[in-house]
C-alpha cells in the first residue's frame, strides 16, 4: 500500500480540467477562508455589531475607531452608536468681499449617495493626518471634503469642503507628497502639494495637471487611481497609465501606456497595492500588474486567470466593487454584491490562492479595524467573527461551506487504483464524497461517511473504490478547519 498526504496552499485554480489541474489546488471553496501552510477555516460568521444613521456613507477604520460620513450641524451626532464615529461635513465656508470667512450653513440631508475615495493627508499646518474623501452626491456630481474636525456640536455647523477649480470625479491617489483627483470635464488628472494642506489647487508650483487623456488608447475617462511599484498607475477602461511622479512637478514623466483590460467607474474602489503588485477588478475578473524583469517592465499578470469561470458574469454595472489588503490576514478582500473574493498570499508559508465567500446580506463597504473584518449592508454594520456558528441574518443563518479537491492521482497517472483509506486532520463536522471520474463530476460520486473531528490516531476511513483518480469533497456547516488529508491506495496490476 502507498499512502500520499495532501495538502491545498494554492486555493482555487479553474483554468484546467479538473484531472490535469495542480493537485495543490481545489475545485470549490466556498465560504472558505485559506490561510497559511494551506489550512482552510469556515470563514467569519456575520455578527450585528451596530445601526448607523441611514443618511451616512461609508465605513472605515481611523485612529483607532470605526468611521462613517455624516452630514454635520443637524443633531445626528447625539443619535450615533457607541461603536461608529461620526466625521461631520459641512459645505465650503470661503470668504466674503471682506476677506473675512462667510458664515457656515447646514449641509443638507439625503444629499449624500456613497463615499467613493479616501486618503488620510495630513500638511505642515496641521498635526496628524485627517481623511480626506471624494463624496458622490444624490444628483451625480462629487464633492472633496477634509474632514479635520472629528467632533462636532450638534448645532453648530462645520467646514469641511474643499474648494476646487474643476468638477471633480469619483478617484484619489497620493504619492511623492501630492494628492491626485480626476477631472472628467477636461480630462486631465489634477494633483496638489499636501505640503501647504490639501485645500489649495490652484496655486502653481503646489498644484498642476497631466493631460493624461492624450496618451489614452482608447476610453478617456480616468475609472480609477492606484500605486504601483512606487509609480502612480493611472486606469481606463481599456487603457492603464504608469507615472513617474516627483516633488517638482517638472520632473513628473509617462514611463508607459498599456492596452487591454482596464476597470470600470463602479470597481475603482478595488484598485490595491499589494505587496508591490496593483491588484484591480477587469471586465471579466481580476488582474494584476506586476513587475517581470530587472529592467522594471511592467505587464498584465494573470492573478485572475485561476478563477476567470467564476468571474466571467460579474455585475460590475449594477454592484460596487470594493477591496482591501490585509496586512495582518495576508489577504486582499474584494466584494461584489454579496460575495467576497479572497486573495491569499503569505509568502513565507507559500500559500497563495483565492477562497469565495457567499453572504445573505448585500455589502456595501467593507474594511479592516484591529485585525477584523468589518462589512456595512445599509445602515447596519457587521463584523465577521470566527467564533460564531451562524450569520446573525434573520433570526440565524447557517454558514454553508464546501470544499472540493482537483482530481488526485497519488502521483502515478494512468493507472488504475484501489482507494483504500483516508485519514484527515480535520475539526468540526463534515460530509465527506468522493468523485471517481473526471468526465462526470456530477453524477459519478460515492457517498462517503459523517466525520466528526478526526485525527491521525482516529483511525482510517474507508472509501473502496477502484478508478484512476478520486476527488475529495467536504460538504457541512458551522465551525470547521482541515489541515490535511492522506489517502492510501493499492496500485492494480494487469489490468484488474
Amino acid at each position: 500500500m502507498t499512502t500520499y498526504q495532501y495538502r491545498f496552499p494554492y486555493g482555487l485554480d479553474l483554468r484546467h480540467d479538473a484531472a490535469d489541474s495542480d493537485p495543490r489546488s481545489v475545485r470549490i471553496a466556498t465560504n472558505l477562508d485559506l490561510r497559511a501552510n494551506g489550512k482552510y477555516f469556515t470563514r467569519g460568521a456575520l455578527s450585528k455589531i451596530c445601526e448607523v444613521s441611514a443618511e451616512s456613507v461609508g465605513l472605515y477604520s481611523f485612529n483607532g475607531a470605526l468611521h462613517a460620513v455624516v452630514p454635520g450641524g443637524q443633531g445626528l451626532q447625539d443619535e450615533r452608536p457607541a461603536e461608529v464615529v461620526y466625521d461631520p461635513i459641512g459645505p465650503y465656508v470661503g470668504l466674503d468681499e471682506d476677506g473675512e470667512p462667510n458664515e457656515p450653513e447646514a449641509y443638507d440631508l439625503g444629499t449624500l449617495a456613497r463615499l467613493r475615495a479616501l486618503e488620510v493627508i495630513g500638511s505642515a499646518d496641521v498635526v496628524g493626518g485627517f481623511p480626506y474623501v471624494v463624496l458622490e452626491k444624490s444628483d451625480g456630481t462629487f464633492e472633496h471634503h477634509w474632514l479635520t474636525e472629528t467632533v462636532a456640536d450638534a448645532d453648530d455647523p462645520v467646514e469641511t469642503g474643499v474648494s476646487l477649480p474643476f468638477d471633480p470625479g469619483p478617484t484619489l491617489a497620493k504619492i511623492e507628497g501630492k494628492l491626485t483627483a480626476d477631472d472628467p470635464s477636461n480630462g486631465v488628472l489634477r494633483f496638489n502639494s499636501t505640503t501647504g494642506g490639501p485645500r489649495d489647487w490652484s496655486t502653481v508650483r503646489d498644484a498642476g495637471f497631466l493631460a493624461v487623456s492624450q496618451h489614452a488608447a482608447g476610453a478617456r475617462q480616468i475609472t480609477g487611481q492606484g500605486i504601483f511599484n512606487k509609480r502612480l498607475a493611472i486606469l481606463f477602461e481599456d487603457s492603464i497609465q504608469i507615472w513617474n511622479m516627483a516633488a517638482d512637478p517638472s520632473n513628473i514623466t509617462l514611463e508607459n501606456t498599456l492596452t487591454g483590460p482596464g476597470t470600470k467607474l463602479n470597481a475603482s474602489g478595488a484598485v490595491e497595492n499589494v505587496l508591490g503588485d496593483l491588484i484591480y477588478s477587469s471586465q471579466g475578473g481580476f488582474r494584476s500588474l506586476s513587475v517581470v524583469d530587472l529592467a522594471g517592465q511592467t505587464r498584465e499578470g494573470d492573478i485572475g486567470s485561476f478563477i476567470q469561470t467564476e468571474t466571467d458574469d460579474l455585475d460590475m454595472d449594477n454592484n460596487w466593487v470594493t477591496g482591501f489588503w490585509s496586512q495582518s490576514r495576508s489577504q486582499y478582500i474584494c466584494a461584489v454584491g454579496s460575495d467576497v473574493y479572497v486573495f491569499t498570499n503569505a509568502v513565507i508559508s507559500k500559500t497563495r490562492g483565492w477562497t469565495k465567500w457567499s453572504l445573505p446580506v448585500t455589502i456595501h463597504y467593507i474594511c479592516e479595524h484591529a485585525g477584523d473584518v468589518y462589512i456595512r449592508s445599509g445602515n447596519v454594520i457587521y463584523k465577521l467573527d470566527a467564533t460564531l456558528e451562524e450569520d446573525d441574518v434573520a433570526g440565524g443563518t447557517d454558514i454553508e461551506w464546501q470544499l472540493r479537491t482537483q482530481f488526485l492521482d497519488g502521483k502515478t497517472p494512468g493507472v488504475r487504483k484501489h482507494w483504500k483509506f483516508m485519514n484527515l486532520v480535520m475539526t468540526g463536522a463534515a460530509q465527506v464524497n468522493f468523485y471517481y471520474d473526471s468526465r462526470d463530476t456530477d453524477e459519478l460520486v460515492i457517498t462517503g461517511p459523517y466525520l466528526e473531528n478526526t485525527t491521525y490516531q482516529a483511525g482510517l476511513t474507508p472509501i473502496m473504490c477502484m478508478s484512476e483518480h478520486l476527488a475529495v469533497e467536504f460538504v457541512g456547516t458551522g465551525r470547521w478547519e482541515l489541515d490535511a488529508v492522506n489517502l492510501t491506495f493499492d496500485v492494480l496490476r494487469g489490468g484488474v
